[in-house]
């Protein structure tokens, strides 16, 4: 699994641990899965800056 590290805009970060990340654009949502592809974490992309980990970087668009 990656560790993915959550910014938000008013400068906090979180640390989610998933296989992967996906950013749903009709529910405003980064969702992080597990290997099994089932949904460990539901971020609103409303506060959220950046979510980076080692391999790439998404931002809210």
């Amino acid at each position: 699994m990656n560790s993915y590290l959550i910014r938000f805009d008013d400068g906090t970060s979180q640390n989610v641990q998933a296989a992967s990340v996906e950013y749903i654009y009709d529910e405003g949502v980064f969702r992080f899965l597990d290997d099994d592809g089932k949904a460990v974490a539901w971020v609103p992309s409303l506060n959220v800056h950046a979510v980076t980990d080692s391999k790439a970087t998404a931002q809210r668009p």
